[in-house]
């Protein structure tokens, strides 16, 4: 099976040092998302890749239980099924035009003893 790559934004948002939430914007490319989302949630390929070529930036997302790792130059994300599933309908509504400006969906995540919110954005 596969990794597919989906170009999108990703922003790391910080507070004193310390990383508190990442904010993806997958707008750009809405039917490639579409996609890469339905072949993860049927077992099709393995991960997706969301990658920034601006920001060198790479997020890897993978089916399973919810969990982040974050190393110098990649975050591994799982997700589970549902949560896909949740993401998957809302990128359907972005492009049926029923999204809005700021439609995104949040998903928290514990690290060490911080907390991490992945944010992902479509319009």
């Amino acid at each position: 099976m596969n990794n597919y790559v989906l170009k999108c934004k990703i922003d790391l948002l910080f507070d004193k040092q310390c990383l508190m939430g990442i904010s993806v914007d997958l707008s750009d490319d809405i039917k490639t998302a579409i996609v890469n989302f339905d072949l993860l949630i049927y077992d099709k390929i393995n991960s997706i890749s969301l990658f920034d070529k601006d920001r060198k930036r790479t997020i890897f997302i993978r089916k399973g239980e919810r969990r982040i790792d974050i190393t110098d130059d990649k975050i591994n994300i799982d997700i589970s099924h549902k949560e896909l599933d949740a993401i998957q309908s809302m990128l359907l509504d972005v492009f049926i035009n029923n999204g809005f400006n700021g439609y995104h969906y949040d998903i928290d995540f514990a690290l060490n003893a911080a907390e991490i919110q992945l944010s992902i954005i479509f319009q």
